[in-house]
């Protein structure tokens, strides 16, 4: 019995030193490439609405008149975020394109320092030695590092979850006053995290629940009313357009939604992405010996989203509220695998969820997500070497960790009380 317990601790200590030398490893050879691309289309979007010019889509004459006279890169990827992030990032574009990339890799450093702090907390550990040696595991992490270097903005809605957090925890703190303008701003970054309101601890705080949204409403109506025609055309035109498009087009290879990841693997399709070079292009034919219709794969998804919607809402009626903020990871894990285009990057929310379970007696199930997502970082590299018979289906690798974390989260670990932090 004895030998049996050593053989699992070091079968996971090895899982997890394999994981992390993915992690480190991925990100070491990724170093030299702070690209800043994403970056680009928010300091773009900002200057559009400055200029009471529309980002959607950008207009090539604006792009060609900021890349003379502000620096800004030749090629800008689109700009995905609702008006209201545009305007909130207006401030930075005082600063032409590489300065002001500079100040907002600084914030983004210096957010992602406060969240790792608050993660090794939520993990149990207070000593300031741990916090600091543990750094460079947070930074490293996949998803984070892609934050970093593409200037995502998923690292300010992971601060934003991690207070929302606090805030249930521990009701008699200030964290109110931080978490509601942090989730204005996460919705105007993504839209999704609106859905976080509906966690069951919030709905029994009416004062929050009122004012939250009432705040959120009023910010987008201040920029539907200074910015009409910004406003009217993401809306009516851009979100409608996306949407068609994504039926369309089908899921990308990085794609991480449940329903994105069945439609890839449904039927027989062809990917292009990048390589290990961001501008080198590859291309690979997926041909299951199966196929499936779309109707039948939207059918297939919407049954799996139901039902994991409902064994969400059965945990947390079996919880009893002893772990409010437990309940609220578990919704953000849910919203990662309900929404399309869910990429990479933005599986940095799942986070919070690991540091919790692996405080709460949970370690061997936060590894196995620690360690799926270092597999999902290498999505490209399978992609490339691997026939596509294995690559496409490796591709849900981050889909496979967020639902490692779910099941793991909403079966038993929210009716336990939590331990003293150490």
């Amino acid at each position: 019995m004895k030998e049996a317990k050593q053989l699992r601790k070091a079968f996971w200590a090895f899982v997890l030193f394999s994981a992390a030398a993915v992690h480190f490893g991925t990100a070491a050879a990724r170093i030299g490439n702070f690209n800043s691309m994403d970056f680009s289309s928010y300091y773009a979007a900002a200057s559009s609405v400055l200029l009471d010019i529309s980002p959607y889509p950008f207009s090539p004459e604006l792009l060609a008149s900021l890349s003379e006279t502000r620096d800004l890169p030749a090629q800008v990827p689109r700009f995905n975020s609702a008006p209201l992030w545009a305007w909130l990032l207006q401030p930075l574009t005082v600063l032409p394109f590489p300065y002001a990339a500079v100040l907002w890799l600084f914030i983004l450093a210096l957010t992602a320092i406060c969240c790792h702090v608050l993660l090794v907390k939520i993990a149990g550990y207070r000593d300031w030695k741990i916090i600091a040696a543990a750094l460079p595991v947070t930074i490293t992490f996949g998803p984070m590092f892609l934050n970093l270097t593409l200037g995502q903005n998923a690292v300010v809605i992971l601060l934003c979850a991690l207070i929302m957090g606090e805030a249930l925890r521990n009701p008699s703190s200030h964290s109110e006053a931080l978490w509601i303008p942090l989730w204005i701003a996460s919705v105007a970054a993504k839209i999704f995290p609106v859905l976080w309101l509906g966690c069951p601890p919030f709905l029994k705080r009416p004062r929050a629940l009122v004012i939250a949204p009432v705040i959120c409403f009023a910010a987008f109506l201040a920029i539907a009313w200074l910015k009409p025609e910004v406003n009217d055309s993401y809306w009516r035109r851009y979100l409608i357009d996306r949407a068609q498009h994504y039926g369309r087009r089908g899921a990308g290879i990085d794609d991480q939604a449940l329903g994105s990841y069945l439609g890839r693997i449904a039927k027989s399709r062809s990917f292009e992405f990048s390589g290990l070079d961001v501008h080198e292009k590859h291309r690979i034919v997926w041909n299951p010996p199966w196929s499936f219709s779309d109707k039948s794969v939207r059918l297939a998804s919407a049954a799996a989203v139901i039902l994991l919607g409902i064994w969400l809402l059965y945990s947390w009626i079996r919880s009893r509220n002893r772990n409010p903020e437990a309940e609220l990871y578990s919704l953000i894990l849910f919203t990662l695998l309900l929404f399309p285009n869910m990429q990479r990057y933005n599986h940095l929310l799942a986070l919070p969820a690991m540091a919790w379970l692996w405080g709460r007696g949970g370690r061997e199930l936060a590894i196995a997500a620690y360690a799926l997502f270092a597999l999902s970082r290498l999505n490209h590299v399978w992609a490339i070497y691997l026939p596509s018979s294995l690559s496409v289906p490796a591709s849900g690798f981050g889909l496979f960790a967020v639902l490692t974390l779910f099941i793991g989260i909403t079966s038993g670990f929210l009716t336990r009380i939590p331990h003293e932090d150490s």
